[in-house]
């Protein structure tokens, strides 16, 4: 069976119960990445619209609270299993633009979004660096990626993840948060910061964001 048939069967499972099964550990992961977004909207014109993708954003929790601090932007979200989108699409009605795709593969146009965003999913991709580059390329320049990562960085929380993947074979790797950084490197974004903390004893987490250089940045050009 292939990787990505492991993901769908796996969510296609979960998605019944996904919410209030891991609730604690949505809490936290939820919670690392809206600080983040709300450090790119900071300083945002408060009747600016922007454009937000969720890669890989499961039954739209993420997306919801997003609606909930940001009610002028527009959002939009991806995901592998149908089943968990079916989630989504009812706790979302009409305010997201929902679909099936791979993180991979995106369904959008070069440089629409503001902002991108994957939590706590890039430990199931076969290519993380196609998934960065392709979040790349649907951001306007200056954009910035929000990236939540299972991080092990620890030898407990090594441990746990090596435990998690002989029991799921969807989940294909986890790597350091420092791999990571690496990884945003090459693929010429400009990492702005890195938060690490826990979900839990066994689930470290790290949150990374990253900024598309603009046409300016890549001449060398100092605004004035």
């Amino acid at each position: 069976m292939s990787a990505q048939r492991h993901i769908e069967k796996e969510y296609a499972e979960h998605a019944a119960y996904y919410d209030e099964r891991w609730a604690r550990y949505n809490h936290a992961s939820c919670s690392g990445t809206l600080r983040a977004v709300s450090q790119c909207t900071g300083h945002a014109d408060e009747n600016e619209t922007i454009s937000l993708l969720d890669i890989a954003c499961g039954t739209g929790l993420l997306l919801a609270q997003l609606r909930t601090l940001h009610p002028r932007a527009n959002l939009f979200g991806v995901d592998l299993s149908q089943q968990m989108l079916d989630k989504a699409q009812q706790r979302l009605g009409t305010h997201a633009d929902l679909q099936k795709a791979e993180a991979a593969q995106l369904p959008f146009v070069d440089s629409q979004f503001d902002i991108t965003i994957c939590n706590s999913a890039s430990q199931y991709f076969e290519d993380v660096p196609k998934f960065l580059s392709e979040a790349a390329r649907v951001l306007k320049p200056g954009g910035q990626l929000i990236l939540t990562v299972w991080a092990s960085d620890t030898l407990l929380s090594t441990l746990h993840y090596r435990w998690l993947s002989s029991r799921h074979p969807a989940i294909h790797k986890v790597l350091k948060s420092t791999a990571y950084t690496e990884l945003l490197a090459a693929a010429n974004f400009e990492l702005l910061d890195i938060g690490h903390y826990n979900a839990g004893p066994l689930w470290q987490l790290a949150t990374l964001r990253a900024r598309k250089p603009t046409q300016t940045d890549r001449q060398g050009i100092v605004p004035p």
